[in-house]
């Protein structure tokens, strides 16, 4: 077989020189070329989105639980989107009777940064509930609610202007110090289902300004009961912590609660059995507390936002010459002239117009 030479001029883009190139391989009337495979080719990670990518990381708003909130959810290895999970449940909190327990030093990372607490003794039961007949996931799931003394060095930073959507509308709301530990847990001999989150909790109160949130009535069923309760408030704030490094994954989960303050009729006594990581233990119910509200939240801010400065200080001199019959007098007037920017800002060289192209 003869061979052809083919002289491509200097400068040509190489995805013409390829094409060029494969024009000229032989083959038989029965095959042809795709040319859909050169253009498919994927660079997963190369921020852009490619032809059979349904993501690219580090995540996407585009992916199913991605948008609502404005949060991204992580894309996978492959660059498609992660599976859906099953939804969150409402939960029901009821608080527990204080009993001995044995405190313990635990290292969370959420959203909102890294903390050792001490782990204080169980105080909620929380079980997955049906909000005006809307209906539960997993009734396997339950959480229960340990009390958390957070390590005061460093102190959290608290986080202002959060804006949490949920069923009941928008809040504008102020994270303030992190409160409890919700763990995943079994009851009465049922096991819960994975996955299903760890929680940390933040007390919270209503941004300066925002509306106030409008009491409401709604009715709960669970497999402890059927009532109607009064939504009086926003009460806790609870986002997905890793605990002890047991899911790195966890601070960027998009589903949260939102924990309401509720008004009811006076609850009885139940018994149960709970067990988790921290142990198994007989609780005793006594009050029916929170109605807690799957959610979701756009990031916040906190109180020590303020950028590192750069200042440049001018000095200016003018001098004034005053004649009066044959006495001169000249006056020298200084000023000086500080220009704060901080870091970040365009470079001066970047906001004067050049005179020279080798300026």
């Amino acid at each position: 077989m003869k061979h052809r030479q083919v002289f491509v001029p200097v400068g040509l883009p190489i995805a013409v020189m390829v094409i060029s190139a494969l024009a000229l391989i032989p083959r038989s009337p029965s095959t042809s070329l795709v040319p859909v495979a050169l253009a498919q080719t994927s660079s997963c990670g190369n921020a852009f989105l490619d032809p059979g990518e349904q993501c690219d990381p580090p995540g996407s708003l585009t992916c199913p639980g991605g948008s609502p909130g404005g949060a991204m959810l992580p894309c996978n290895a492959d660059c498609q989107c992660p599976q859906p999970s099953a939804a969150l449940d409402h939960f029901q909190c009821y608080a527990l009777k204080p009993r001995q327990f044995t405190a313990m030093n635990v290292t969370l990372q959420d959203e909102f940064g890294t903390l050792v607490a001490r782990v204080r003794a169980p105080n909620r039961l929380c079980v997955p509930a049906s909000k005006n007949g809307e209906g539960i996931d997993d009734p396997t799931d339950h959480l229960v609610s340990y009390r958390l003394e957070p390590s005061r060095n460093p102190r959290f930073q608290r986080r202002l202007g959060q804006t949490v959507v949920n069923q009941f509308g928008t809040q504008q709301l102020d994270v303030l110090r992190p409160s409890w530990l919700l763990v995943p847990s079994d009851k009465d001999g049922v096991p819960h289902t994975p996955p299903l989150d760890h929680f940390q909790c933040y007390v919270i109160k209503r941004s300066t300004g925002a509306p106030k949130f409008v009491p409401r009535g709604v009715t709960v069923s669970s497999q402890i009961e059927t009532v109607s309760l009064q939504v009086l408030r926003p009460f806790r704030f609870c986002v997905p912590v890793d605990k002890n490094g047991e899911d790195p994954s966890a601070p960027s989960h998009p589903d949260q609660l939102l924990c309401y303050r509720t008004r009811s009729d006076r609850f009885g006594d139940e018994r149960h059995t709970i067990a988790n990581q921290f142990g198994q233990r007989q609780v005793r119910l006594i009050s029916r507390n929170e109605l807690c509200v799957p959610s979701s939240a756009t990031p916040s801010t906190t109180t020590t936002s303020s950028p590192p400065t750069s200042s440049t200080a001018v000095t200016t001199t003018t001098s004034s010459t005053t004649t009066t019959g044959p006495i001169s007098t000249t006056t020298s007037t200084t000023s000086t002239t500080t220009t704060t920017t901080p870091y970040g800002s365009p470079s001066l060289a970047f906001t004067l117009r050049s005179t020279s192209l080798l300026d």
